[in-house]
């Protein structure tokens, strides 16, 4: 009987919840405190959380 091993996709839904996390703040953090504006700040928020889903993935979950 074959073993069935949840760790890559443990590791890739707790990652693409740090995604979703990071791009939540760092859209707040520009928007809502005035330095940007909503598109501006939606831009580089999910170039940030796209950049790191990318990353971690790379190196922790495939």
């Amino acid at each position: 009987m074959k073993k069935i091993n949840y760790k890559e996709t443990i590791l890739y839904l707790f990652f693409g919840g740090c995604t979703t996390i990071i791009n939540t703040a760092v859209y707040a953090g520009l928007y809502e405190t005035g330095w940007m504006g909503n598109i501006k700040s939606n831009i580089i928020a999910w170039i940030l959380a796209v950049l790191f889903a990318f990353i971690t993935n790379k190196l922790w979950v495939f």
